[in-house]
């Protein structure tokens, strides 16, 4: 039906470029008033300026759409935006609570503020806080750090002006999240380096030991990099040395990463060959 209500509005509003918006009024305006459908009433209110807006208002009321609602206080000039702001906290909807909120001036911003804390969801508290003037961060701050969600817990940390880095940090070490301590690390001024840092380095994973010593200022580059040579990753071990410009100690020897490389390609060719039988593990 939608589709079909659109490609009608579409043949009106040529219509109406041609022969006025009052003929257009006096000729369809109430046969679309009587199809009673919300997104009709909206279409027309919006583009034939000379329209009922009351009687299309109360369609759209009535229908209870929180979509419809919100756009109709928004587009339609002299719509009751009272009533469409009532119908669309009626609805609870997150979406259209916070696009009411911020976009249509004069909104009743506790009210939807109000649905958006109670629903406890991340990431409508984190947009609510971002985006909305006169919105109570610290609650919206404290639903975002009850959730647990790393990447809203990283986002209002790194984006929302006077964040608790502490708290947000906490979750995220407490996660053990290698990727979101990492970045956290990275990102955030005021992040404790050293308990996102000895996540990192209690993973003994050497992919993030080397991005933890790579990109984050003030790492314990030492612990980072003995995790890296205990794995004996050759890869990340040669890339620890283009970074940092030195060898370092494999077991009692002192070997250069080049002859690191060659020992392993020699094993892996020598497998490839059969000459080295490769023990199955469990």
């Amino acid at each position: 039906m939608d589709s079909e209500v659109l490609e009608l509005m579409d043949d009106i509003v040529k219509y109406s470029s041609i022969y006025g918006e009052s003929k257009t009024c006096e000729k369809f305006e109430s046969r679309v008033i009587k199809c009673n459908n919300a997104l009709f009433s909206l279409v027309f209110s919006k583009c034939i300026k000379s329209a009922d807006i009351k009687t299309h208002g109360k369609i759209v009321l009535d229908s209870g759409n929180p979509e419809y609602n919100f756009e109709f206080a928004r587009d339609v000039k002299g719509a009751d935006i009272i009533a469409h702001e009532n119908a669309v906290i009626y609805s609870a909807n997150l979406l259209y609570n916070f696009m009411f909120a911020r976009d249509i001036k004069g909104a009743n911003i506790k009210a939807h503020e109000k649905i958006i804390i109670d629903s406890g969801n991340a990431e409508y508290n984190y947009l609510f806080a971002r985006s909305v003037l006169g919105a109570d961060i610290k609650t919206h701050e404290r639903v975002v750090i009850e959730s647990g969600d790393l990447k809203y817990n990283y986002m209002f940390a790194d984006e929302i002006k006077g964040a608790d880095i502490h708290a947000h940090g906490n979750v995220i070490i407490d996660s053990k999240s290698l990727k979101f301590n990492y970045i956290f690390a990275r990102d955030i001024e005021g992040a404790d380096i050293s308990a996102h840092g000895n996540v990192i380095i209690n993973s003994k994973n050497s992919k993030y030991n080397y991005l933890f010593v790579s990109d984050v200022k003030g790492a314990d580059i030492e612990a980072h990099e003995k995790v890296v040579i205990n794995n004996n990753d050759a890869y990340y071990i040669d890339e620890l040395k283009k970074l940092t410009g030195k060898g370092f100690n494999i077991g009692n020897n002192e070997i250069e990463i080049d002859e690191m490389i060659d020992k392993k390609l020699d094993f892996i060719l020598n497998q490839l060959n059969g000459k080295t039988k490769v023990k199955k593990k469990d």
